[in-house]
Parts: structure tokens; C-alpha cells; sequence
């Protein structure tokens, strides 16, 4: 098997509240990301729903299962979920991270979400990773270029929102 082995298990990271609709860090997610020391890079994928997400993930972890897969149209995934446990990196380059966290998210394009929805999870494992994958069952299509043209916009824009809150000493509002 492989050496590298990551211990814990997936743990809901970014999770939509019901009661408000807005997306939110879990209380697990604190605590587990609490924990961590070290430097962390952080690893998402990203891409449409039922296309082996997880799967791959899985694989990085050096695990079969972990990450929920299945086998119906039904996403697996909600929100964004990480790795509950970093993986100690194996890179002797200078700079690098001492350990990689990996981000689960929800597929884009399932049948019970929105496309703002989409566009809001796209953005925030774009942000948040050191590392971006993005998932393609086949060629990526044009819709997929589209989408990945919009989030990289979006993702500029909230960066230099960002910035020019930090000049006026206020919170980013997203």
C-alpha cells in the first residue's frame, strides 16, 4: 500500500445553515482546523457533481474510503468538507508546507442547486486552496470555461475588496 497515510476522516468544513441559508464554518471544522501546527497548503477540487471528486481525494489520503462516494445521480458532497486530520508533506523544496489539507466540495451544476450556490462554493475553494483542482469527467467543455472564467473574476473582485477593506481597517463583507 502506500506509505503515506492520512489518519482521521472527512469533516463538514463549510456548510449551508438552514435556518438562514448562508454558509457557514461548522463548530467541528473550528475545532479541527484549531489543532493543526505547522505550516498547511491546502488542497481543493472542484468540478460537476458525480464526476469522482472524492474519489481522487480519497486517493491523495492514501485511503479507499473517506470521502463520501456513491453510486446514484444524487451529489454526495454538501458544501465543503475537509480531511480531518493534515497529511504530512513529502516535498523537500524550500518554502513548502509542512502538511496538505484536503477540500471536498460540493459538485457544481447538481440537480438542487442554484447557480449562485455553485458560484459561491467554486469561489471559496479557490480561495481557500494553495492548490486547485479542477475535475473534468471528459474534455472541459466551453460551459466549464465559462465557469471557470466567472469565478476567476469573482475571485479577483473579492480579493480587491479585500485589499481595500484592509486599508480602511474594515471587515470584508462577502
Amino acid at each position: 500500500r502506500r506509505e503515506r497515510r492520512a489518519m482521521g476522516s472527512p469533516v463538514p468544513f463549510i456548510q449551508v445553515d438552514e435556518a438562514t441559508k448562508q454558509l457557514v464554518v461548522s463548530q467541528q471544522a473550528r475545532e479541527t482546523l484549531s489543532s493543526f501546527e505547522g505550516t498547511v497548503g491546502v488542497c481543493a477540487v472542484a468540478g460537476v457533481y458525480r464526476t469522482g471528486k472524492s474519489y481522487i481525494l480519497n486517493q491523495l489520503a492514501g485511503r479507499e474510503y473517506g470521502f463520501g462516494v456513491g453510486g446514484s445521480v444524487q451529489a454526495c458532497t454538501k458544501g465543503i468538507w475537509l480531511w480531518g486530520a493534515p497529511i504530512q508533506s513529502q516535498s523537500k523544496t524550500p518554502g513548502a508546507p509542512d502538511y496538505v489539507l484536503l477540500l471536498d466540495t460540493e459538485g457544481l451544476q447538481s440537480l438542487n442547486q442554484t447557480e449562485g450556490h455553485d458560484a459561491k462554493i467554486f469561489c471559496l475553494a479557490i480561495l481557500l486552496s494553495s492548490f486547485f483542482i479542477y475535475n473534468s469527467e471528459k474534455a472541459i467543455n466551453s460551459a466549464a470555461l465559462d465557469q471557470l472564467s466567472l469565478v476567476a473574476q469573482l475571485t479577483k473582485r473579492i480579493k480587491l475588496h479585500a485589499a481595500e477593506s484592509d486599508e480602511n481597517g474594515s471587515v470584508a463583507q462577502l
